[in-house]
């Protein structure tokens, strides 16, 4: 039962006359008003918030993937290193076998 209900309730008992009735009935809605209308303000409060955090954890992701590709670009370029050094392990011996072979 709401507000509104139980002024009926109260005018149909004889306890307000018509005016009294349309007073509080109007004061009612008045407040149910100014609830709406704050709660209106506060969600919109609410959702400006959740937009800048929601911005935040998207720069912060994009900078965490960012540092992560630069983290894979480093590791590709120490494996293209070490790949290269154990090419050239391989091609030292023979071509060290090969100065043996010419001096002689």
């Amino acid at each position: 039962m709401d507000t509104t209900d139980r002024l009926i309730l109260l005018k149909e008992e004889g306890l307000l006359n018509d005016q009294e009735f349309d007073s509080l009935v109007l004061i009612s809605a008045e407040e149910v008003t100014k609830n709406v209308i704050k709660v209106y303000k506060d969600n919109k409060k609410l959702s400006e918030q959740l937009k800048v955090l929601l911005k935040n954890k998207l720069e912060a992701a994009a900078k965490e993937d960012n540092l992560n590709q630069d983290e894979q670009s480093k590791k590709r370029k120490v494996e293209v290193v070490l790949q290269q050094n154990t090419d050239l392990m391989r091609i030292i011996p023979l071509m060290a076998k090969e100065l043996i072979i010419i001096e002689d």
